[in-house]
């Protein structure tokens, strides 16, 4: 088959061509060196004049460019000349030489000059003329001083470059096949190239064509296929090596043909690999019963094909037999060399036995052997195999001893006994037997299981519960070996019961044992039934004589008597007595031949008619003999004669009867109103079971009865049908008769109605049933066929079906797709979403071929239900490689395939690491060790990297890497921390791979040795020995760490609340990671903390290399117990308990003690120093100590201590051998007077009776001395941002911590002049004891923007400084003031009147608010005590509320969504976990790309710790913050660390380890514990909103504006004044007058005024009238948008504006929902999108067209990318569809392209249209600006699309037709013909001597 043939520019590699431009003689080739380097060998590229490397040569002295000079495509006698440049890269000025060549083709232009200063250049010209058609070698050398540089010069003549595949592989083939391969080969040189394939040995293989001509690149026959063929006999490898001749020379590329001949065959083997099978033996079964074995079906061949199990029946089968093999499946397709699983079933038929076992034991025991030889083939039978399969059936022989059991009379309540014996005859197989259960007996046991000739006796009772005769089967399942039924058996029970026995008794009570529950037989004895009497007549008492009725002179009227009762009785005997005579008299006539042949209607009988075709007859006439029926020997006519209706004569025929002649009139079932769409679920039996329905649904129905039925519907048209599809439709049969009925379904035989089910049911009285009518059609055509429906198998009646089967039709959305990678994407692949989409009525099924490593789909294959579609997910992946082009192929299951070309371009990513190996060295299990990794972006485009974290983990298990994607730009470097942390012992020796988006991934060795201490415990033991309740016993723990890394130990006592641990603070470990990230949450207070079970200390120290630790464990007891238990240490990395070197116990007892104590320990915590004059004042607390002793005793107590020396700790009394009575408690005051600010220690030694050696108690006595001081409730004062003009005020709260009184006084900072602070006390200035908390309230207001940070000193009578740090701004941005105007809306109104500023005047009082428990921000929260003291308590409540405003989740993501769009260069997906991860990198990216500066503060440099990290985060953004501050940015109320993530915080403010009093005071920890999530990402946003403030909205002038595209400053508005507005900036200003501009050119009647940017936005129609002004084409879509102020009509406004956007393809398109609802914020960034997007829209200019008609005329638009980044844009045209041109443009760094444009016209009418070139935005770059051209095409010339010649006579007319199309598909047109005389113009045009003669 003939392969298509590729473009030959589409093969040939990109830099194919010559970029040289001759100038005269002389080719210049310094023009050119911006091009890639061009590399020798096998794969060498030709076709430019000269080339070199991008990357110089460097010394230690200068750098030469180019490394290496090539000339490409010499001609002789021409010049070609490239220049050499030397850069001076050292700091003094050097000399420099050249070494020219020494070939006399090669010359060396080069001016001398004097020294070269540092970091300039000098050229020479390196120029090469030759008169011969050679190549040339030869060499440059650089000198300067010790740096001696040569550079390789290459001159190289044309010549032909064939490429091609070298290796043609056909694999495995089978014998005698077929077989084609395709070799493309490509000439890349610049010359034809004659080739021919030389081969030295015969060979198998055909090549076609061997030999031929290529011509040079880039022309139309530089590329040819070659087809090489091979039909293979013998089996092995054949192969064969072809030489290439070209242009007469050998060349050193080979075409190496091979393919594999092997053999097709079937094997089949065992699953368990013991082998091929060929035989298999199913041992003995049951007959009913199925066993099953799995093989292996193994297809040895290289093709798929067809396998078949064929099966015979055994010998002994005979016709009509059921199988006694199957297979599953028993066909289907093998792949090649698959291995499929068949199971193979051996099930033979059951035995059905009429009579049961007794009967049939010689039957049922017989044996037959089935043995059969199975064929597995394929359909040509080309390739088989055979497998014997055996098997032996039996039937179960199980006889029983009675197959009738009769019981004696018995009474109820008792119960009678028979015995059964039951007995398995085989000697092979067990049997199972299970029984019913019937009324009245019971069989024990129900079930059992029968050996081998086994028997069993089987207990019948016979228990009645009532009266009367009772007879019952037991039926008996026989189950065979598997379980399954093998047959059946029944027993018949009888028995009398005719008298009521003694009630049952109940069983069981307390008192009820095993006899209790023994079952009590009463076996029949054998002469009981002979002992019984005669066999009589059950009568009934009558109910008169049982109970007679009681009559008197009451009741006699309306009751009677027993005599009487009994003589009605009577009567009603004879007369039934008669009717059963009646009754059996008529049962005999049925019997009667005369009767019978009056119901078959023969001759002899009565002429009544066919009974069959009576519409009145339903039974034979025998009732009541009124048919004049003969009788015995009556004639006939003796009988009643049969009565006749005289009618009046009728104009129609009658529906039961029908006139002579006429044809019979057809009865059918009525026709019901039932959607046949719909599938009735519930389905009926098919055939009848019981006797009475087998009899009803084989009667005939009669007219009415036909009647009574209804269908639905009487025919089915299915309309058009996909084929190939199952399209169901319900058949429904309602019954409205007394009776059920049978209903059969017959196809005959149609397949396109095959799958119809069911077949037949049997539908109940009252009842509808449904038929799923099922088509399926395989072929393209009108189908009209039929199905036939029977009622009872005697009335049939036919449903026609209609239908036309029409190929499946799916579409795709797109056809073609061209995958770039946003701008946002850090992500190795991108993905597109295609729509397949289904118009038809039926489901269709698609599959996507032809996917590649490159191009995949998901999913792969689907259903598309009908009128409906299906997304697939198309992913690019472009590995290694930049550019990639594929097609897939969608295939439709009954429909024409479809062609998807997908492309995919990405830039060459190029990143170097420094470092090839990172070594941690040795790390102790359970720390970090941090490295730095830097990566360098050598490329020249902006390039992608990222970390595969699953690989990571699996080969360097422990480390983790920040961050671990990013985007490096061209030249830039970045440096990655490598952390290394694992719990346990761990060694890692692994690559590191850094995955390059389009390039080489990097690869970093990391090593790292994560050791396991050694250490010791000296400790021997833990004894505390018995120790008293609330007494404390201490012992000492020393551990020994001998290694070289330090060792991090737990000590786990949650468990042991009595014990406590002290650690040293040169042993206290911090911890540098967490498992899980601390994040605050809002903090309540629990109410039930107290009911929590006390847990005792769980502890982390770390002790160094070679040192020792020691540490104080402490036995308090609480409660009378022992202990004994391991001590729960453990060694980091290491479970507890499995390090034997710190395995001790710990033992300890508490006692019960003769004295009780009040408390173990006194302490004052901390105290305000006493000063020397208050001689009279101390701090006290009492201890009472009791006598829980049964005796007296004395009791002795003394202080010991340095603060007792020194009278700081003092008892209030001395108390010395007091005598303390059984029960008494003395109590005992103890003094504490702290004289400076130091730690205060001391022992209280309690001793008894008398013994002062050894305390019985020692109490620990301990106190704090601190001078007085002052605190705050916050840490600092944030005022609320406000608009310029407004003041701005808070409340906070001054702590008096020891003063007495104190008078406070206060000193504002010495820039309050510049920042006008003001002060106030409301509830004065003294603070003291009673007054401990003292409100202060701060104001600040100024009419300019400004933004200030400034300490409030307050000082004490001691003249200490107590300072609180105060922040505030006031702007007149939206940005800025939006939170407060949020939450102050109802006290504020914008005034804006003609001429004037925007000002916001204030209405109301402005409160302040307040944040509820859930977070919403409240105003007033009334009287409540509760919400007062919220409303009171909470610090900076103000700054809380706006911080709830600027964390709004729509907000935020809207300003996402913006920023990552026009601000990022690296994406922020998730706020703000992006920008903590990244250290605020994304944020630093913009304001150094909008400076041009770096921002200071940036440490390259890795922290040791997580502290050190935080310190040096903390200084980085502090500098961030005071570099934005240079550039007017007001930051001022954003706090350093509340940028800093919640750990990093706690580290450095939180965990009271701040040093330079950073620290907080406890008050304070709950306010951030609760909202410190809230503060970290509002201030996050604050900083993000100024920086577009700053960098994006300023930018935005009236100089601007008036230079706009688009915009006439003659009619800009002038109500706006830019400058004095205190809510809007100048800029926002001009976005307003931007947007009442256009609006009033789009709608001049609309006379609006925009002055906000919510609610005059909200409707729309301004963004609207923006988008008609830019884009009149949206004018259609737009103009239908109305004013409106209701939320539906604001949504639909809304909603179209949102799709006119999109049309666009503008990226940054809010929702429908946020257009009609967003806050003036996120309104003011989409407007100001707006301004810097629409003017892109406005054409740039006019494309003119010369049309020709009915041809198409090319015109091209140049462009050109100044930057260097590479530019990508859509394209799209909107117009007439004349116009086309490619979707896609791509513009390199700097490069130039010419886009054409194709026109073709069809029609004389102008066309018109604009092409829109769309920027997206790429890696690391921002999107090109939009460009717009008008496009205009007049018809100017024409092409003749036919020419019809017609002759004719003069004088006569000629009709001549002319064929008219309409171009249009989904329109009509209007055409207008018209008739132009070519003669005057022809003749014209002819020879004036052939003027004259011509007729």
């Amino acid at each position: 088959a003939a392969m298509p043939h590729p473009d030959p520019r589409e093969l040939a590699t990109a830099n194919v061509g010559s970029n040289i431009r001759p100038r005269s003689a002389t080719r210049d080739i310094r023009s050119s060196q911006t091009g890639g380097g061009w590399h020798l060998g096998k794969h060498t590229q030709h076709g430019s004049d000269a080339q070199f490397t991008q990357m110089g040569i460097t010394g230690d002295f200068i750098r030469v460019f180019p490394a290496r000079a090539e000339f490409r495509n010499t001609e002789p006698n021409v010049t070609h000349v490239l220049t050499v440049t030397v850069v001076n890269r050292s700091d003094h000025s050097k000399r420099i030489r050249f070494v020219p060549p020494k070939t006399k083709e090669f010359t060396l232009h080069q001016i001398p000059s004097i020294a070269v200063a540092p970091g300039l250049e000098m050229t020479a010209d390196l120029e090469y003329y030759s008169e011969s058609d050679k190549d040339f070698f030869d060499e440059v050398t650089v000198l300067c001083e010790s740096d001696r540089i040569t550079i390789p010069v290459y001159a190289y003549a044309p010549r032909a470059e064939l490429h091609f595949d070298g290796y043609c592989l056909f694999g495995s083939v089978a014998p005698s096949q077929m077989t084609i391969r395709y070799v493309d080969v490509v000439n890349r040189g610049t010359k034809a190239a004659d080739f021919r394939f030389i081969s030295k040995q015969d060979m198998p293989f055909l090549v076609e064509p061997m030999s031929g001509r290529l011509g040079p690149a880039d022309s139309d026959d530089c590329f040819l296929r070659l087809k090489v063929s091979f039909a293979g006999e013998d089996l092995g490898v054949q192969r064969s090596v072809l030489e290439v001749e070209v242009n007469g020379a050998i060349i050193g590329n080979v075409l190496d043909i091979s393919a594999l001949v092997v053999r097709q065959q079937f094997e089949i083997v065992a699953p368990d690999g013991t082998g091929r099978l060929d035989k298999l033996n199913f041992g003995t079964v049951y007959v009913g019963e199925e066993r099953q074995e799995t093989v292996l079906l193994i297809n040895d061949g290289p093709d798929e094909t067809d396998y078949k199990f064929v099966i015979p029946k055994p010998d002994t089968a005979e016709t009509g037999d059921p199988p006694m093999y199957s297979a599953e499946p028993p066909e289907g397709k093998i792949a090649p060399f698959e291995q499929l699983s068949v199971v193979v079933k051996y099930h033979p038929p059951r035995f059905e036995v009429a009579k049961g076992f007794k009967s049939k034991v010689d039957v049922l025991s017989q044996r037959e052997e089935h043995e059969v030889m199975v064929l597995v083939t394929n359909p040509d039978e080309s390739q088989s195999t055979q497998l014997k399969l055996s098997g032996r059936a039996v039937f179960p022989a199980v006889t029983f001893s009675d197959h009738e059991l009769y019981f004696a009379n018995t009474q109820t309540g008792k119960n009678t006994e028979l015995q059964l014996v039951i007995k398995n005859h085989h000697d092979e197989l067990p049997v199972t037997f299970r029984s019913t259960r019937v009324a009245h007996f019971r069989c024990r046991p129900a079930s059992g299981r029968l050996l081998p000739l086994q028997s069993t006796q089987v207990i019948v009772s016979f228990m009645p519960n009532q009266l009367g005769r009772h007879k019952n089967t037991f039926t008996f399942e026989i189950l065979g070996a598997s379980g399954q039924p093998v047959g059946r058996a029944s027993v018949m029970v009888s028995g009398t019961c005719d008298k009521d026995g003694p009630k049952k008794k109940l069983m069981g009570g307390t008192a009820a044992t095993d006899e209790t529950f023994k079952p009590d037989f009463n076996f029949q004895a054998p002469d009981a039934l002979a002992k019984q009497t005669a066999k009589g007549t059950f009568v009934r008492m009558k109910h008169w004589v049982k109970h007679a009725p009681e009559v008197n002179e009451n009741t006699a009227k309306y009751t009677m008597d027993a005599s009487k009762m009994a003589a009605v009785d009577a009567n009603k005997q004879v007369y039934g007595d008669f009717l059963k005579q009646q009754y059996e008299l008529r049962n005999e006539i049925h019997t009667l031949a005369e009767g019978r042949e009056f119901a078959l209607g023969v001759e002899g009988g009565v002429q009544c008619g066919d009974p069959r075709e009576d519409p009145d007859y339903s039974k034979p006439a025998t009732e009541l003999g009124l048919f004049g029926m003969p009788i015995g020997a009556y004639p006939p006519g003796v009988g009643l004669r049969e009565p006749r209706l005289v009618l009046p004569p009728a104009n129609e025929p009658l529906y039961l009867k029908h006139r002579p002649g006429e044809a019979p009139a057809v009865i059918k079932p009525k026709n019901r109103v039932i959607d046949e769409d719909r599938l009735l679920t519930t389905k009926f039996k098919p055939y009848p079971t019981t006797a009475r329905e087998k009899k009803e649904c084989q009667a005939f129905l009669n007219a009415r009865q036909i009647l009574q039925l209804g269908v639905n519907p009487s025919s089915m048209d299915f309309g058009s049908v996909c084929v190939h599809a199952d399209v169901k439709k319900c058949f429904a049969v309602s019954n409205d008769t007394d009776q059920p009925v049978h209903v059969a379904v017959d196809t005959h035989g149609n397949d396109i109605l095959a799958k119809s089910t069911p077949h037949a049911q049997v539908i109940p009285a009252g009842s509808t049933a449904g038929f799923d009518i099922v088509l399926y059609m395989e072929a393209e055509q009108l189908y009209d066929t039929h199905f036939t429906y029977t009622v009872n198998g005697h009335h049939a009646f036919v449903v026609p079906v209609r239908a036309l089967a029409v190929p499946v039709m799916l579409s795709l959305s797109k056809h073609k797709i061209n995958f770039t990678f946003p701008g946002h994407s850090y992500q190795p692949t991108v993905s597109e979403i295609i729509s397949v989409i289904n118009p038809g009525n039926n489901p269709a099924d698609f599959r996507i071929e032809n996917q590649s490593p490159n191009f995949t789909a998901s999913p792969a294959s689907g259903t598309v239900d009908a009128m409906g579609s299906e997304e697939v997910i198309l992913t690019y992946n472009p590995g290694q490689t930049q550019k990639h082009e594929h097609q897939m192929k969608v295939t439709v299951v009954g429909g024409s395939a479809m062609a998807l070309s997908l492309t995919g371009e990405v830039d060459e990513g190029v990143i170097q690491c420094k470092s090839k190996t990172v070594d941690f060295g040795p790390i102790a299990a359970g720390l970090s060790a941090r490295k730095n990794i830097t990566l360098a972006n050598t490329g020249g485009a902006p390039t992608v990297f990222y970390v595969d974290l699953a690989e990571m983990r699996a080969k360097c298990p422990g480390l983790s890497l920040t961050p671990d994607k990013g985007l490096l730009m061209a030249g830039e470097t970045l440096q990655l921390v490598a952390t290394v942390r694992s719990e346990r012992a761990l060694r890692i020796d692994g690559p590191l791979m850094v995955n390059v988006r389009g390039g080489k991934p990097v690869k970093v060795n990391i090593k790292a040795d994560i050791q396991i201490p050694v250490v010791e415990l000296k400790t021997d033991e833990l004894d505390f020995g018995a120790a008293y309740l609330g007494a404390m016993a201490t012992r000492s723990l020393v551990i020994a760490n001998v290694s070289q890394i330090p060792a991090i130990f737990t000590l786990d006592l949650r468990k042991f609340p009595e014990f406590t641990v002290a650690v040293p603070d040169d042993l206290e470990f911090e911890e540098e990671e967490d498992a899980a990230p601390k994040t605050p949450a809002h903090h309540e207070q629990s109410s039930n903390s107290d009911m929590h079970e006390p847990e005792g200390p769980r502890v982390r120290f770390r002790i160094p290399p070679a040192a020792e630790g020691r540490l104080e464990m402490t036995y308090q007891p609480v409660a009378l117990a022992q202990h004994t238990y391991e001590l729960p240490l453990s060694l980091q990395g290491m479970p507890t308990g499995s390090v034997k070197a710190l395995r001790r116990a710990v033992v300890a007892e508490a006692i019960k003690p003769r004295m009780l104590m009040s408390s173990a320990a006194v302490d004052f915590n901390k105290r305000v120093v006493v000063s020397a004059n208050m001689k009279s004042f101390t701090y006290t607390q009492d201890v009472t100590l009791t006598n829980c002793d049964d005796k007296p005793m004395t009791v002795d107590c003394k202080m010991k201590g340095q603060a007792v020396d020194q009278g700081i700790l003092r008892l209030e009394q001395v108390v010395s051998n007091q005598q303390l009575p059984v029960s008494k408690s003395i109590t005992l005051r103890i003094h504490f007077v702290p004289r400076s600010d130091s730690d205060y220690r001391a022992k209280l030694a309690i001793c008894l009776d008398g013994v002062t050696d050894k305390p019985y108690f020692s109490i620990e006595i301990k106190g704090s001395g601190v001078f007085p001081s002052l605190g705050f409730d916050r840490r600092e004062v944030i005022l609320p941002v406000v608009p310029t003009g407004q003041a701005t005020s808070t409340t906070f709260y001054v702590i008096n911590y020891g003063y007495d009184n104190l008078d406070l006084k206060y000193q504002l900072p010495p820039e309050s002049s510049a920042v006008p602070l003001q002060i106030s006390f409301p509830q004065g200035m003294m603070i003291g004891v009673v007054k401990t908390h003292l409100p202060v309230e701060v104001s600040f207001v100024s009419k300019k923007s400004v933004s200030f940070s400034a300490k409030i000193d307050f000082l004490d009578g001691n003249g200490n400084v107590y300072s609180i740090p105060v922040v505030g701004t006031t702007d007149s941005c939206t940005l800025s003031v939006f939170p407060f105007l949020t939450i102050h809306k109802d006290s504020y109104h914008l005034d804006h009147k003609p001429g004037k500023p925007a000002m916001l005047q204030q209405t109301s009082e402005v409160k302040e608010p307040y944040l509820s428990p859930e977070g919403q921000i409240l105003l007033d929260g009334g009287t409540d005590p509760a919400e007062v003291k919220r409303r009171t308590s909470q610090a900076n409540s103000s700054f809380l509320s706006e911080c709830a405003v600027l964390t709004k989740k729509e907000s935020v993501q809207a300003f996402l969504e913006w920023g990552n769009l026009n601000m990022f260069r690296q994406p922020v997906v998730r706020f703000p976990e992006d920008l903590l991860e990244t250290k605020g990198r994304p944020l630093i990216e913009v304001i150094e790309s909008s400076t041009g500066k770096t921002v200071p503060g940036q440490s390259r440099k890795a922290a040791g710790n997580k502290r050190e990290e935080a310190q040096q985060l903390l200084g980085m953004y502090s500098e961030m913050l005071t570099f934005l501050k240079s550039y007017g940015a007001l930051v001022n109320t954003v706090v350093p660390e509340y940028l800093l993530p919640f750990e990093s915080f706690q580290r450095l403010y939180m965990d009271g380890k701040a040093s330079g009093g950073g620290g907080m005071l406890e008050e304070q920890r709950p306010w951030y514990e609760a909202y410190y999530s809230l503060v970290n990402g509002a201030t996050w946003m604050m900083l993000l909103y100024q920086t577009v403030r700053l960098f994006v909205l300023n930018r935005l002038t009236p100089k601007l504006l008036k230079s706009l595209p688009g915009v006439n400053h003659k009619y800009l508005p002038a109500h706006f004044v830019y400058q004095g507005s205190n809510c809007y900036s100048s800029a926002e200003v001009v976005l307003l007058q931007w947007l009442t501009y256009h609006h009033s050119q789009c709608s001049p009647n609309d006379k609006i005024v925009v002055s906000n940017f919510d609610a005059d936005l909200h409707d729309c129609r301004v963004f609207a009238s923006v988008l008609m002004s830019h884009v009149p084409s949206t004018k259609k879509a737009l103009v239908n948008l109305r004013k409106t102020d209701t939320a539906k009509g604001l949504v639909e406004n809304a909603a179209i504006l949102h799709s006119a956007l999109q049309s666009l393809g503008l990226d940054f398109c809010p929702s429908a929902q946020d257009l009609a609802t967003a806050p003036a914020r996120d309104m003011l960034l989409f407007c100001v999108y707006l301004f810097n997007t629409m003017p892109g829209f406005i054409p740039k200019a006019t494309v003119l067209f010369e049309g020709r008609l009915n041809d198409a005329v090319q015109k091209h638009i140049e462009l050109s990318n100044p930057s260097n980044k590479p530019l990508i844009y859509t394209v799209r045209i909107d117009g007439t569809p004349e116009f086309r041109c490619n979707e896609t443009l791509r513009l390199g760094p700097r490069d130039k392209a010419l886009f054409p444009i194709t026109v073709a016209h069809t029609a004389r009418a102008a066309a018109e249209a604009q092409i829109f070139f769309i920027g997206e935005r790429t890696t690391g770059g921002s999107a090109g600006i939009t460009m717009v051209f008008n496009l205009r095409s007049e018809v100017k010339t024409y092409r003749r699309s036919d020419t019809i010649v017609r002759a004719g006579r003069l004088y006569e007319a000629v009709s001549i037709d002319i064929p008219v199309k309409n171009p249009a598909t989904d329109t009509e047109k209007e055409m207008t013909l018209s008739v132009l005389d070519l003669t005057q113009q022809a003749v014209a045009a002819a020879p004036a001597g052939q003027q004259k003669g011509g007729r």
